[in-house]
């Protein structure tokens, strides 16, 4: 990245007096970090911070190739699928799954993740 776009990337920097306490740290800011309105690697990233490699410090310029030569996919486990099947079957039961307007909907198009935030951040 050239220096012109340098100031458009997010960086997420941690410390730690050692390289676990480091590590924890960043799963936590990364399971925290919030970005709206566009697609992110923060998934790519946390699950990075488990990897073995990453944990003992073994890492190199070829890492990611080697750990994924076929390109990265997200890892569900098996109670996660089981539980998005679940509730997605109680949610057809129940007939939550239309979509109803909220008071942020327009006739233009969903609502914008901006007006729709309900959680508050520091």
């Amino acid at each position: 990245v050239t220096p012109n776009y340098d100031p458009m990337l997010a960086k997420l920097i941690v410390w730690a007096p050692s390289r676990a306490e480091a590590l924890q740290r960043m799963r936590r800011a990364l399971d925290d970090f919030v970005v709206l309105g566009t697609t992110t690697n923060l998934r790519f990233l946390r699950e990075l911070c488990d990897h073995e490699d990453v944990v003992s410090g073994a890492t190199d310029t070829t890492m990611i190739e080697r750990i994924w030569p076929n390109g990265w996919s997200p890892q569900f486990s098996n109670e996660i699928l089981n539980a998005a099947l679940m509730v997605a079957g109680v949610s057809e039961s129940a007939g939550l799954h239309t979509v109803q307007a909220t008071k942020f909907s327009t006739d233009d198009g969903p609502p914008s993740p901006f007006q729709s935030l309900t959680r508050r951040y520091p």
